[in-house]
């Protein structure tokens, strides 16, 4: 799943089958008076803009953050949150059916309350909602203002009938639900990543379209759910934007689930009759019934509504334009996040906002072309991954190494299923890139991480100690196998030799 700054869309819904908006609270307050002129105003309240927000106040900048919706109901309804806390319920159904693995007694046949497992979501969607709410950003000492902003002229922006006058302004609308020209698909209804978990029932058949992060996400969650899943991609695999091999352990665990797939499909129709959708593909040869339809076809730039002309920032359906200082074609104003037409990184919240206070506030030089920006699809097992990917590695001539972790004992007394790891490098042994299928690989690729941003090399992985036994082992154990891999058969010869000597 790409997990970034989003903004909620309007969707047709299935009267019969959504639940009411998952955040409760009070309407919202007046918009304060505006202060006189800000260092900066951000445009966006997903978690781009509420990072630079913060880090900008936190840094004595006198800030306000304009959103058109409820602050903090974004990073709830189309981030990573609502589809971990989907899946960490779906995982806990599936741990007890999987329980005679571990010799424990308990019924294979345990079903989901829905209600009750939407109520936990709403928990938690309740508790991130004040932790990035308007009390909580007010008590930073940041203007928040509702209601939707546009650029009245290169310094101003007008929220209802308020007027900003800014030194330097962000734009971090996020981005929305890419719906691909489907013929009968706005008629027959859909869902979104914004409006799946507004399901009051699970659906009995759930059909989803796209098999990018989102997709194999909730597809997973349902399914253990108890929803028969069918996955639609017009690629020839799963995750097309990710290495190959790792896909393909993602596609085996979630068919391991019960998610089927129709790959590499011809063109889609749909029809509804009642509460029931049909999908044709591949010209009629395949027919098949569905109660809902998930759209995750990918997510398309929040920008057109910003009167952005008015302010001489250029921007296409790619999103704005910005450099690699991520400064826009107006230089008192910068964009970040899934917004931007270059640099589209919303998962990468906290990165950005370091490049955008320091640029827009203190006139540094920070580029985002150099961040080494991980990625996650939170599936189970997870598939974490940073730099040079299998198709970078073949083009750049870097070398590569793979383990995989069904060898370590941790994965074996756990039943996890194994998992790869593979490191990509080049001939100065620097590590380029990597990708790790684990159970917990988002956190394991931070080590990954701290080792390229240090100019780590793969033989170095053999120095560093791990507990045992934990998955991590895995990188001292590729530090080995490089080591291994270096001797030579007249190496090997001479150290035999060598050995001789001190009988």
């Amino acid at each position: 799943m790409s997990k970034g700054d989003t903004t909620p869309e309007e969707s047709p819904r299935d009267p019969g089958g959504l639940h009411e908006p998952l955040l409760e609270g009070a309407p919202g307050r007046l918009n304060p008076s505006p202060a006189e002129r800000y260092n900066l105003v951000v445009l966006g309240g997903g978690p781009v803009g509420l990072a630079i927000a913060a880090n900008a106040a936190a840094l004595g900048a006198k800030v306000a953050i304009v959103e058109k919706g409820r602050l903090g109901e974004i990073n709830f309804r189309a981030g990573s949150a609502p589809v971990l806390a989907l899946a960490r319920a779906a995982r806990a159904i599936c741990e007890v059916k999987r329980a005679a693995d571990f010799g424990l007694r308990i019924g294979a046949d345990a079903t989901a309350d829905f209600a009750a497992v939407l109520r936990y979501v709403r928990e938690q969607a309740q508790t991130i909602s004040e932790r990035n709410g308007p009390d909580a950003m007010r008590k930073r000492g940041i203007d928040v203002f509702e209601g939707e902003g546009r650029f009245l002229a290169r310094t101003h922006i007008q929220v209802g009938d308020k007027i900003l006058e800014f030194s330097r302004a962000v734009i971090a609308t996020g981005s929305r639900s890419f719906i691909p020209e489907i013929p009968g698909l706005a008629e027959s209804g859909y869902l979104t990543g914004e409006t799946t978990l507004e399901l009051e029932r699970p659906p009995r058949r759930l059909a989803i379209v796209g098999a990018g992060p989102m997709g194999c996400e909730l597809a997973q969650a349902f399914a253990r759910l108890g929803t028969q899943v069918c996955v639609y991609e017009r690629e020839a695999r799963i995750l097309p934007r990710m290495d190959a091999d790792a896909a393909a352990l993602i596609q085996t665990a979630l068919e391991r689930d019960g998610v089927r797939f129709r790959l590499n499909h011809g063109a889609l129709r749909i029809s509804r009759a009642g509460e029931e959708r049909t999908i044709e593909s591949d010209g009629g040869t395949i027919r098949e019934s569905c109660d809902q339809i998930l759209v995750t076809a990918g997510r398309i730039p929040t920008s057109t509504d910003l009167n952005l002309p008015a302010a001489a920032i250029r921007f296409d359906e790619s999103g704005v334009w910005v450099n690699s200082f991520l400064r826009t074609t107006n230089p008192r104003v910068f964009a970040a996040g899934n917004v931007c037409a270059r640099y589209p990184f919303g998962h990468a919240a906290d990165a950005l906002a370091r490049v955008v206070v320091a640029n827009a506030l203190f006139y540094g030089s920070a580029r985002v072309a150099g961040l080494r920006l991980p990625q996650c699809v939170f599936t189970r097992p997870e598939l974490a991954c940073i730099g040079a990917d299998q198709k970078t590695a073949e083009r750049k001539h870097f070398a590569a190494i793979r383990f995989a972790l069904d060898s370590l004992e941790r994965t074996l007394v756990e039943h996890s299923g194994g998992g790869l790891l593979t490191l990509y490098y080049d001939r100065h042994r620097a590590i380029r890139g990597a990708v790790i299928v684990a159970d917990h690989a988002s956190e394991l690729i931070g080590q990954i991480v701290m080792a390229m941003n240090r100019g780590g090399r793969v033989n170095s992985l053999a120095g560093d100690s791990h507990i045992h036994p934990t998955v991590s082992e895995i990188f001292q154990a590729a530090g080995d196998g490089y080591r291994r891999s270096l001797i030579t058969p007249f190496m090997a010869r001479f150290l035999r030799w060598l050995l001789t000597l001190r009988r």
